[in-house]
């Protein structure tokens, strides 16, 4: 490995490996967790090393590299394989169930095998509810698709967890996600469009078209999708209206602690506890379901629309646009204001900026108006020319 970087012509990366102790474990450890970045990690992580290195010696920058390698073994195989290697590694799994399972005539004692054969690899094996049997749960982990969607979401996971970890998710740095995730779901959707085109159906009328064709006359088109979408919240507007009803636009965010960067320089935030974004997003529908809930108790109803949408660093927040009877407005506020500050409201600047709530006034534009650019950027940037700011959130 070291040779390899060497031969990169790096001096930050080639240089790195000149810090090391007599008994050199700590370079094999370095190597062990460079060898699972993808090679554009490998240069952040390098520059992180050197720094806490400068700061606290070897012990400091191999606990900096010891939160990296917690998030890299986390994920499947080497998350710096491409989609060739993965679907190899999820083959050979498959395999190895199929072995497995039709050495063991239980099925009981086969689900045991299996479940420990999935867990070493990474991955977590199907639970047994009222919609899994054991033998369903048997015949997914023998199945090479199901593995292959495993190791996409958990190899996902990894690259992005990596990425905020080496803190090259912010405003100053790359946007929303990281330039490997994002190059990934591109080469993800190419590849599905490419399947698509060499596929054709044939109707009873022997018309004959590409599945790219009809998936474009669907909601897989992210114009009609953004079409359908706001065509939805003008209707529920219009019955709004003809009701009586009000409409309510509110903004929840998660406490500070979940924020790896600060939000107006891009700096580090030194109370950042490691919380990725999608534990961020289940805090959030938890918070949702209890405020949910607390409605329901009160009798109150509410309809909309709720989008997500991510900070600069990847934290998501939401946006809900909720219609109403008039007279409960207020305990709606009330409710929602609550669980938004339930978990650490009382920390500096929560009262401001962790709930917002804007009553919608038809004389300054439509309902659907003020979620048009939300639904915009969740659908590709199809329809951002009609509202005034670009995929950023910047003026154009």
């Amino acid at each position: 490995m070291a040779g390899l970087i060497a031969a990169l012509g790096d001096p930050v990366l080639s240089g790195l490996w000149d810090i090391s102790t007599p008994d050199g474990a700590d370079r094999r450890f370095r190597e062990a967790v460079f060898e699972q970045l993808p090679h554009r990690f490998r240069r952040p992580a390098a520059n992180k090393y050197r720094q806490a290195f400068s700061a606290g010696g070897i012990p400091a920058a191999n606990a900096m590299l010891l939160d990296v390698a917690a998030v890299v073994q986390g994920a499947v195989g080497r998350i710096a394989g491409n989609d060739t290697e993965l679907c190899e590694w999820s083959e050979k799994r498959a395999r190895d169930c199929e072995k497995a399972a039709a050495s063991i005539a239980d099925q009981d004692n086969a689900y045991l095998v299996l479940c420990e054969i999935a867990t070493r690899s990474g991955i977590a094996p199907p639970e047994i509810a009222k919609a899994m049997t054991v033998a369903g749960a048997v015949k997914r982990m023998c199945c090479v698709r199901w593995w292959r969607r495993q190791a996409r979401k958990y190899q996902g996971r990894g690259v992005e967890g990596a990425a905020i970890t080496l803190h090259m998710v912010h405003r100053r740095a790359e946007l929303y996600a990281s330039n490997e995730s994002v190059e990934r779901r591109a080469g993800q959707k190419r590849r599905n469009r490419l399947m698509l085109e060499s596929c054709i159906a044939v109707n009873e009328l022997g018309d004959e078209y590409t599945l790219a064709e009809l998936a474009d006359l669907s909601v897989s088109n992210p114009k009609i999708r953004r079409g359908e979408l706001m065509t939805r919240m003008a209707g529920f507007e219009t019955v709004a209206k003809k009701a009586g009803h009000v409409g309510e636009f509110y903004t929840w965010t998660t406490p500070a602690r979940m924020h790896a960067h600060m939000s107006a320089s891009g700096g580090r935030n030194p109370g950042y506890d490691g919380t990725t974004p999608r534990a961020a997003q289940q805090y959030l529908c938890r918070q949702w379901s209890r405020a949910r809930a607390a409605l329901g108790r009160l009798e109150i109803e509410v309809y909309g629309f709720r989008v997500c949408e991510p900070h600069h660093d990847g934290t998501p927040h939401w946006h809900m646009l909720f219609f109403m009877a008039p007279e409960h407005s207020a305990e709606v506020r009330r409710v929602l204001r609550r669980y938004a500050l339930q978990v650490d409201g009382n920390e500096p600047g929560a009262a401001k900026h962790r709930f917002t709530a804007v009553r919608i006034d038809p004389n300054r534009g439509t309902a659907a108006g003020r979620l048009a650019k939300y639904v915009a950027r969740t659908s590709g940037g199809c329809g951002m020319g009609s509202v005034d700011e670009d995929l950023f959130g910047r003026d154009p």
